[in-house]
């Protein structure tokens, strides 16, 4: 169990009470929810009301979303919950940190996880459900009446429910960064969310109007995993499904996701990188797998790079990067930046692993420590650490200096379709344009600037693959730092 939860007070009589542990093994419940405003207006764990907490609760002290939460789970029939905000002691910086480092304990023991999914903060609450459908089911008449003479009316018939299921992500929960660590914890959720409610567990989602999705390719946490047992036709996954669902689904996810405090950027998931550290193995240096580090520094913005999609695809909620102040991690790091990632040019591309056996040529850039094993000397960054404002990488490769420039916009997209890019033109998408004019058979590369605002003319490559690389620069005898990527055409 965690180290502290909230006794419930069975029977209603009693008063809630905070209680600690010390070892106890009992079934509880975990909340997953939005703090928003109110989460500084209600009753909170603090050092100066620890112990009064441990004496009773009054819940006329606490925001809604947490009495309901206490509502729910006593009808659910358990004697404990865990809710963060009044069992993590606030403002304690010590005790902050310690618990943040066991949510994987805290949420994957947990019996069953709430997930207030409509509710933008903890005063709102989520038992209630304010939507209002587009139209109202209407009753369908047997055309018979009953022995009273009225028509039987049993049968109502209403709107399709199958875009229920396309609209989980849309809840409020969604906008939240330790929420996505929770979800990804949880063995159960019981999700309420604004156009239903939905029961998920690691095999399956079952919807409120008896439909049900099953998932046949998930990948799972290896605690998790372990926790579930052998499942028929499912094995565990390996480190590079494990890699592969790090760069594609949980970073897309969580950048495009706030937190309250921007300093929390490591520690909001960072039990999920202690779990997936077991199976990848090697360092976590802020925010990337030094196992696979050619490959985690190849992220790039997904809003100036939106204009190169499918149109019907194409994300409209997108906004720019900006830089983090102050930092948070080393410019290489997506963390260093706030704003939606992706990684990789071309999504369509599977790269093999770094290091890659049988082809040498895969990946231009290696470490420069230990047997080019290492890709830092710095022992301040892994995945229990959670403040990497820095970590300098020593590599081996080769910089080409360089001038960044722009070709006209039509001559750019021509090239994408040519390359089998979907591609769209519109002027407010396209990326602004240093100057024009530039021959087409003297462009080397396409960039992406991480920042708009830092665009500058002259700049250093260092590809990393054959057709992709990093955007440098360097101020004197300081260490490089990064601007963006590009997509080599001939080097």
């Amino acid at each position: 169990m965690p180290t502290r939860v909230i006794a419930l007070g069975i029977p209603s009589t009693k008063l809630p009470r905070l209680l600690v542990t010390n070892g106890l093994h009992e079934p509880y419940v975990t909340l997953s929810y939005c703090w928003g405003q109110g989460a500084t207006k209600s009753l909170m764990l603090r050092d100066e009301n620890l112990e009064s907490m441990q004496e009773g609760i009054h819940e006329n002290n606490l925001a809604k979303t947490y009495c309901e939460t206490l509502q729910v789970a006593r009808d659910l029939g358990f004697l404990y919950t865990w809710i963060d905000t009044l069992c993590i002691l606030q403002e304690n910086k010590c005790d902050s940190e310690y618990e943040s480092t066991r949510m994987g304990e805290v949420y994957g023991n947990a019996s069953l996880t709430l997930v207030a999914a409509r509710s933008s903060d903890d005063m709102s609450g989520f038992l209630r459900n304010d939507f209002n459908p587009v139209a109202d089911p209407c009753p369908f008449p047997y055309g018979k009446a009953d022995e009273n003479g009225h028509e039987i009316n049993g049968l109502y018939v209403g709107l399709d429910r199958a875009w229920f299921k396309d609209t989980l992500d849309l809840d409020p929960v969604k906008t939240r960064g330790w929420c996505l660590q929770e979800a990804e914890l949880s063995r159960r959720t019981l999700i309420y969310g604004r156009n239903g409610v939905s029961f998920q567990c690691k095999t399956a989602n079952f919807f409120e109007d008896e439909t049900y999705k099953f998932y046949h390719k998930r990948v799972f946490l290896p605690s998790l995993e372990a926790a579930l047992g052998p499942v028929p036709g499912r094995r565990p996954p390996d480190g590079l499904e494990l890699l592969n669902h790090w760069y594609a689904g949980v970073l897309p996810d969580y950048t495009a996701s706030a937190l309250t405090n921007r300093s929390d950027i490591f520690a909001a998931i960072a039990s999920l990188a202690k779990l997936a550290k077991q199976t990848i193995g090697g360092r976590y240096l802020a925010g990337a797998w030094e196992s696979d580090l050619p490959r985690g520094l190849l992220w790039k913005p997904r809003y100036q790079t939106r204009w190169m999609v499918d149109p019907s695809k194409t994300e409209t909620n997108l906004v720019p990067l900006r830089r983090s102040r102050p930092s948070q991690a080393p410019s290489w790091s997506w963390a260093a930046v706030e704003g939606p990632i992706s990684h990789g040019w071309d999504n369509r591309k599977r790269w093999p692993p770094y290091p890659t056996e049988g082809r040498p040529d895969a990946f231009l850039v290696r470490p420069a420590h230990q047997g080019h094993t290492r890709w830092t000397t710095q022992d301040s960054c892994d995945a229990d650490v959670l403040y990497m404002p820095r970590c300098e990488l020593q590599m081996h490769g080769r910089l080409r200096r360089l001038r960044s420039t722009a070709i006209p916009q039509a001559r750019l997209l021509d090239w994408y379709r040519e390359q089998g890019v979907k591609a769209r033109q519109r002027p407010d998408d396209l990326p602004p344009q240093v100057r024009d004019g530039c021959p087409f058979n003297q462009v080397m590369a396409f960039g992406v600037f991480d920042i708009a605002e830092e665009l500058v003319e002259n700049i250093w490559a260092l590809p990393t693959t054959r057709d992709l690389g990093l955007i440098l620069d360097r101020k004197e005898d300081r260490p490089f730092h990064r601007l963006g990527i590009f997509h080599l055409l001939n080097l």
